[in-house]
């Protein structure tokens, strides 16, 4: 059992909800923390992870304002997810 599994058991222990992407996600992106935090391993050498299915969703005014070609940014998606989306800001956070 990793080291930092014992600050998230009480709190794991109290879920009542099977693992989804998200708990999943979260628990890679918490090991990667421990690995640069605690272990003191340089980011740079971190696997870059990613999932074989699921959804991407892509914040059309986001790729826009980076000047990012929204059908190149779709297509470096194929094969790498189950499907696409785009969607929009939905609230104004100035």
């Amino acid at each position: 059992m990793k080291a930092h599994y014992r600050f998230f058991e009480r709190a794991q222990s109290t879920a009542h909800t099977p693992p989804n992407r998200n708990t999943v996600a979260s628990t890679i992106t918490a090991d990667m923390v421990v690995q640069v935090l605690v272990d003191g391993k340089d980011p740079a050498t971190l696997p870059v992870t990613t999932f074989d299915n699921g959804i991407a969703m892509i914040n059309t005014e986001s790729c826009a304002a980076l000047g990012y070609d929204l059908a190149a940014v779709k297509q470096a998606f194929d094969g790498k997810c189950s499907s696409v989306l785009e969607t929009t800001t939905q609230q104004n956070f100035n």
